[in-house]
């Protein structure tokens, strides 16, 4: 297997379709199918950047996590702090799952 030290570093060119979908996989293996986000069972989910792209985020593992549509559609570009602010409740996973003090905003790490 040859490794693509572009994408873990997080520069370079964008993920191909194929890559994507390899990546996509991966994510929802790792996570179970399981939102990260609310906790639900989402099969039929997909990924979220956690950080998102148009913020300085990467297609980097790290950055991704497995979510129901709702819960994505739901944060759309937000980054983490921005979106829990727009909630009435916070999502059962959430702190526990990912960082969103200002050192992940500013480092741009997932605490997992």
């Amino acid at each position: 297997m040859r490794l693509n030290l572009q994408f873990y570093l997080g520069i370079g060119p964008a993920l191909t379709r194929e890559s994507w979908q390899r990546v996509k996989a991966t994510v929802k293996r790792r996570d179970r199918e399981i939102c990260q986000y609310c906790g639900q069972h989402a099969p039929d989910g997909e990924p979220d950047h956690v950080l998102p792209l148009s913020r300085g985020g990467t297609d980097r593992l790290t950055n991704l996590v497995w979510t129901c549509k709702e819960c994505n559609q739901s944060k759309g570009n937000k980054t983490l702090r921005e979106w829990l602010s727009t909630l009435h409740e916070t999502p059962v996973n959430f702190p526990k799952m990912v960082d969103v003090t200002p050192e992940f905003e500013r480092d741009r790490k997932i605490v997992l």
